[in-house]
């Protein structure tokens, strides 16, 4: 009896610890997009990122609101966005600049911007653009 209950009880825990530990328990990466531009010189410009697959990249290209609907960021002469759980692996991203207070970018000013980076599990990245 002492055996049966050890093995009833090895039998149900197991697969409890495996589950607890398992699932969606992978590392995830971060990317930070700077804009190097400085917002008092001449060439300042403002930045718009979006990380994602082709299709979301392509849907992002729609206008400002699905840019933001996909997860867009506009970035500012000297600022910083970071996107976080991100899965390990390689990671799409496309941008493009105006002219500060300049109007939305069209698909065709992202069309030449897309680019990839890797991520390891947990790896954190910074991008310097433009």
């Amino acid at each position: 009896m002492k055996n049966f209950c050890i093995a009833m009880l090895i039998a149900f825990s197991v697969p409890s610890l495996a589950m607890a530990g398992g699932g969606n328990s992978k590392s995830t990466g971060t990317i930070t997009f700077r804009n190097t531009t400085v917002s008092n010189a001449a060439s300042a410009r403002t930045l718009f990122v979006i990380v994602g697959d082709n299709a979301t990249l392509a849907r992002a290209q729609a206008g400002a609101a699905a840019f933001a609907a996909e997860g867009g960021v506009t970035i500012p002469p000297g600022g910083s966005a970071t996107f976080s759980n991100l899965r390990a692996g390689t990671q799409q991203y496309a941008f493009a600049t105006t002219a500060v207070g300049g109007a939305q970018p069209v698909a065709a000013d992202f069309a030449g911007n897309v680019r990839s980076v890797h991520l390891g599990g947990g790896q954190a990245r910074t991008i310097n653009l433009p």
